[in-house]
């Protein structure tokens, strides 16, 4: 029976993994025959751990093959005293809004209690002794903490520094990283999979796709030997920690089998315990404390992950489902179930000897899936009607409706509205649910053997998620970053890790067996046992098989590329010799977008201001445009803006520079 059942397993597996990789392949090159229809062929690939002595020659002479198809070359390098100024500068903007929104709301209050007609004097009156020199400001009982007309200053400054501040030199033996922007999908991939150095550790390259948003820019310019030392400073202890959430987790799992502890305590005070502290204790108990625990570990993941310093979300996001899936793995399947089993043995131990062991190991592994019965269920439940009721978002939308905010402040209240969808996050959680049991394309896992029923619980359990993901969920959600799919296949192999388990629960209780039989019988349970030996591996061949097939596919593919036709090859043609007559390696390029933030390329910080129907906001900008801000050489912008659905979801604090 087992064999066939893994058999029938790995048959449907990798025919679904088959599917998956087609429909991947179609998204994909649909994506990619979208682009090119709109002629925004462009395709981004990072570089990192790229010698910062480089100058633009040695760049050009490293990336000769692909002279004509890269586009754009962007170099990031670390700069402390920039990013210093830069938060300067965000927090002077800041006090600037809540000062100017401070005072249009007391202003707009004051024009609802005087006559129209005298209003525009009083507005006039009021902004002069606003804007006035910081000594005569000082005295306006509008002002905060410090002048409004200092904060100006200071923003002049800062903008100023910035605009004419160079990055500052790098020291020998650091790194930096690259933006390639290549025109041509079969050059951005070739720079991708095939090293383009013979040194170990340089210049590795990475395939973003059309989006370059999946770099984090502050992770970027350090040297790889920085980079290598906190990821496995991360690895360690995100493994202390795992260690550590065995105990907690282990007493949630014994708690379980309360009952059949009870029964082999010696003495009656332990079999007078109330039925309904027993329920609770053994039902509800441990599915709070295993729900309470699992909701911890995450936050903590999450802020180790950032202080490893990946340079891009994805490889975030694959670290952080590569360590949740194990801890999940262990403390939701592993733990709990030796948990439940250990504390009968330990007893039956006590009572009757170690010839009880595979009895009570025979009995009691089974009842093991008990505690999931109540757990799945609950925790489908929980994640559901968080999703739907989102009571963090109903705090935060009556905070928006408060007054006293900035328009920059609301709206990064209303954008936590959405629920932020990180798939490291949430594939380990469901895959590790489809290892201990569920349904799907009669896809049978560790305990739907042990307990049939568990396969009725997680059809219901993955029928609620899909309803609930695929209705409801990308309607209120906000993806982080895209991974393309990739975690997907990662959650597809990662079921491997289920069948495993079901194969040594069952070879171990066989051999269990084996050594508890009759010495005459051995010769019967022998055969069970290498047949169940070959099946673990082949299971184990078939994994690393699928592996070798689908494992480059998962990294490298980005759709089929469709075959050309005669005019689209000739229009090609046309297109390339702009590309070919340009020099995209010249010192403007490279030098001169050297950047740590968008902002350096762009204009100075926007200044969001309410707009009202009395006009104290455009009566504002016209003062402030015209003597505070005249003399800058930034020329800060001052913008008001009508509502806040006229802002983009993403949060962007200045402007994006235009092309010269």
């Amino acid at each position: 029976m087992v064999p066939l059942t893994v058999v029938m397993v790995l048959y449907f597996l990798s025919r679904g993994l088959a599917q998956a990789m087609l429909l991947r392949d179609k998204a994909l090159t649909a994506e990619r025959q979208a682009s090119e229809h709109h002629h925004s062929r462009m395709y981004h690939v990072l570089v990192t751990d790229v010698p910062a002595e480089w100058d633009t020659d040695q760049i050009r002479a490293f990336y000769y093959r692909f002279d004509h198809h890269i586009e754009r070359v962007d170099r990031f390098s670390s700069d402390m005293p920039m990013l210093q100024g830069l938060a300067q500068m965000d927090t002077t903007v800041r006090q600037i809004e809540r000062c100017e929104t401070s005072f249009i709301n007391q202003l707009f209050t004051q024009s609802k209690r005087m006559h129209a007609a005298r209003f525009p004097h009083h507005l006039k009156q009021e902004i002069g002794k606003r804007y006035m020199l910081a000594q005569v400001a000082s005295t306006s009982r509008f002002d905060m903490r410090a002048s409004i007309g200092d904060l100006y200053s200071r923003l002049n400054q800062l903008t100023s520094s910035l605009a004419l501040r160079r990055p500052a030199p790098v020291p020998s033996g650091a790194r930096m990283s690259l933006l390639l922007s290549v025109n041509d999908y079969c050059a951005a991939q070739a720079i991708a999979d095939y090293p383009q150095s013979d040194e170990v550790l340089r210049c590795r390259a990475r395939f973003l796709g059309p989006c370059a948003r999946d770099v984090i820019l502050t992770n970027l310019g350090h040297a790889w030997s920085r980079h290598e030392r906190r990821r496995k400073l991360v690895q360690v202890v995100v493994t202390i920690l795992i260690l550590v959430w065995a105990f907690p987790m282990a007493m949630a799992g014994a708690l379980s089998q309360l009952s059949v502890v009870l029964q082999l305590l010696p003495g009656q005070a332990f079999h007078q315990t109330p039925g309904w502290l027993l329920a609770g204790l053994q039902g509800v108990t441990p599915s709070l404390a295993t729900s309470l625990l699992l909701s911890l570990f995450p936050w903590l993941l999450r802020g180790l992950q950032k202080w490893a310093e990946y340079p891009s979300h994805s490889q975030l996001q694959f670290s952080t489902y590569r360590s949740y899936f194990r801890f999940l793995y262990l403390h939701l399947l592993l733990t709990p179930s030796v948990a439940s089993g250990l504390m009968p043995t330990v007893f039956a131990i006590l009572n009757g000897g170690v010839t009880e062991v595979p009895r009570i190991l025979a009995t009691n592994l089974p009842l093991a899936g008990n505690y999931y019965l109540s757990y799945l269920l609950t925790q489908c439940l929980h994640f559901v009607a968080s999703t739907l009721f989102r009571p963090q978002a109903l705090v935060q939308r009556y905070r928006a409706s408060r007054g006293g905010w900035t328009p920059r402040e609301r709206r990064e209240l209303l954008q936590n509205l959405f629920y932020w969808v990180r798939w490291g996050e949430i594939y380990p959680f469901y895959n590790v649910l489809a290892v201990i049991g569920k349904c799907v394309h009669r896809l049978l896992l560790t305990y739907s053997l042990l307990t049939p029923f568990i396969l009725l619980i997680g059809a219901v359990i993955f029928g609620i998620t899909y309803v609930c993901f695929h209705y409801f969920l990308r309607d209120v959600s906000w993806v982080e970053v895209d991974t393309r799919g990739q975690l997907y296949f990662r959650a597809w192999f990662g079921l491997f890790w289920g069948i495993y388990t079901l194969q040594a629960t069952i070879i171990g209780l066989f051999i269990l067996k084996f050594g508890a039989r009759n010495p005459n019988r051995r010769t019967h349970d022998l055969g069970q046992l290498t047949v169940l030996l070959l099946t673990l591996f082949f299971t184990v061949q078939h994994h690393l098989t699928l592996s070798r097939l689908y494992g480059p596919l998962m990294r490298h593919q980005e759709g089929t590329p469709p075959e050309p036709i005669e005019a689209d090859t000739a229009l090609d043609q046309q297109d390339r010799q702009h590309f070919e007559a340009s020099d995209v390696y010249s010192a403007t390029s490279i030098d001169g977008s050297a950047y740590i933030e968008q902002c350096l390329h762009g204009r100075a910080p926007v200044i969001w201001l309410p707009r009202d129907p009395a006009g104290i906001s455009q009566a504002l900008i016209e003062r402030i445009r015209s003597e505070l801000l005249a003399s800058s050489p930034g020329m800060a912008q001052v913008t008001d803006l009508p509502t806040l659905a006229t802002i983009d979801n993403r949060p962007q604090l200045f402007t994006t520079p235009s092309k010269a």
